[in-house]
């Protein structure tokens, strides 16, 4: 932050729910900075299909979602 203190950042949540997130937030807290945003990806991907988020067909299903978190911090 001390080098690119205009610089945003977008900490996401693991897709597979939970797990870091509050590690996340605590992380996004301690920045105490607008510019630290906790993304918050719940049912972006429920990896029902047992794999790990690949290939076209996962990236058409969370990239939007993920762009939506993302843009707010662009303008």
């Amino acid at each position: 932050m001390a080098v690119a203190p205009k610089t945003k950042q977008l900490l996401l949540q693991p897709f597979n729910g939970i797990v870091q997130r509050k590690n996340i937030l605590a992380v996004v807290a301690a920045a105490a900075s607008d510019n630290v945003v906790f993304g918050d990806t719940s049912g972006f991907y429920d990896g029902s299909d047992g794999l790990h988020p690949f290939g076209y067909n996962h990236v058409s299903q969370i990239g939007p979602q993920v762009a939506a978190l993302a843009y707010p911090l662009l303008l």
